[in-house]
C-alpha cells in the first residue's frame, strides 16, 4: 500500500524532466458519448480529439496527452512535459468541438487551468458573450475514468454512461446565402413566459485535485446573464452552444445580432425544452424565420 500511494503522489509532478518524444501505447475502449439519437453528437469522427489530464500543475497550459481518433481507432501524441503518469489512477478527458486548443485563450486563475473561449466581433448590449462550441467531458473527481499505465501503454474504458456533456442546448440557424462569419453573430434565447434566459458559458476549467485516488474536475465558466452566445460555425449552419436551458409550455424569443446591424427575432409559443447533461439537444431554425 505504500508503495502504490509513492506511485499516486508522483502522478504528472512539474519537474524538469525531458518531454517525452515517443507517442505512448493506447489500450483504449471508448464508448460515443451519447446513446441519444437525437443528440447534437452521438458518435466519434475522424478528426475528433480527446484532452486528457492526469492531475494538474501549477500554470500547465496544455493537457497531458491528447488522443485523436482516425475513424477507426485512437491515436496518441506525446506526454506532456514533466507528466509521469501513476502506475493505476484515475483521469479525466475532454472533447471541444472546435478539437483545437489553440482556438483558445488561455489563463490560470483561482488555482485553476481556464480555456477560455473566443469572442465574436462586437459584445450584444455591452454584454460579454463567447463562442462556445460543444464540450463533453467524462465525469471527474471520484467518478474519474480508473486507468493503469504500464510498459508505456495506457489501459482504460470510457462507457457511453461515463460522459457528461457541459453543454446541453444547440439553436442552429441552417445555411443562407446571406448569412456571414459566425463570429458575427449573436443568438439571446429569452423564455418570456418565465422571465429567463438560457445559460450561457465562456470557458471550461480544469481544477487540480487534492485527492491523489481522484481525477481533475471539470467546471465551467461564467459569461452573462442574459442568454447571449456567440456563433460557431458548422457544416450546416452557424450554431449556438448554452450550458442549459429547461423550459416547459413557453412563448420563447430568439434574438439574432449581426456585428454593426439590427437585431432580427424569431418567436416560437407552446414550446418545451429540458435540457439533460448526457445529451446536447437542439432546434434548427431559418434564417429567413427572423424578421
Amino acid at each position: 500500500m505504500i508503495a502504490a500511494g509513492v506511485l499516486f503522489a508522483a502522478s504528472c509532478s512539474k519537474d524538469n524532466a525531458p518531454e517525452k518524444k515517443e507517442s505512448i501505447k493506447l489500450n483504449l475502449t471508448i464508448s460515443g458519448p451519447s446513446a441519444d439519437t437525437k443528440a447534437a453528437k452521438k458518435n466519434w469522427a475522424a478528426g475528433d480529439k480527446l484532452n486528457i489530464w492526469f492531475n494538474v500543475a501549477e500554470n500547465q497550459t496544455v493537457p497531458d496527452l491528447i488522443i485523436t481518433y482516425d475513424g477507426t481507432k485512437w491515436n496518441a501524441g506525446s506526454l506532456r512535459t514533466g507528466c509521469s503518469p501513476a502506475a493505476t489512477g484515475k483521469f479525466v478527458c475532454v472533447y471541444e468541438g472546435y478539437n483545437d486548443l489553440s482556438s483558445y485563450s488561455y489563463s490560470w486563475y483561482s488555482n485553476s487551468e481556464w480555456f477560455n473561449f473566443k469572442r465574436p466581433k462586437e459584445k450584444p448590449e455591452s454584454w460579454d458573450s463567447y463562442c462556445s462550441p460543444l464540450v463533453i467531458s467524462t465525469k471527474d473527481r471520484s467518478l474519474g475514468i480508473s486507468y493503469t499505465f504500464t510498459s508505456n501503454t495506457l489501459t482504460a474504458t470510457i462507457k457511453s454512461d461515463d460522459w457528461l456533456f457541459r453543454t446541453l442546448f444547440k439553436v442552429l440557424i441552417k445555411n443562407h446565402a446571406s448569412l456571414k462569419d459566425a463570429d458575427y453573430y449573436n443568438l439571446q434565447v429569452h423564455d418570456i413566459t418565465n422571465g429567463t434566459y438560457a445559460h450561457v458559458t465562456g470557458s471550461f476549467i480544469i481544477a487540480p485535485t487534492t485527492n491523489p485516488t481522484y481525477a481533475p474536475e471539470v467546471r465551467s465558466g461564467a459569461a452573462n446573464n442574459y442568454g447571449w452566445a456567440g456563433g460557431v460555425q458548422e457544416s450546416d449552419g452557424i450554431a449556438f452552444y448554452y450550458y442549459g436551458f429547461t423550459t416547459s409550455d413557453a412563448e420563447i424569443t430568439f434574438k439574432l445580432k449581426e456585428y454593426g446591424g439590427t437585431e432580427k427575432t424569431y418567436t416560437v409559443t407552446g414550446k418545451t425544452i429540458a435540457a439533460q447533461n448526457d445529451r446536447c439537444i437542439g432546434i434548427a431554425l431559418d434564417y429567413t424565420s427572423f424578421h
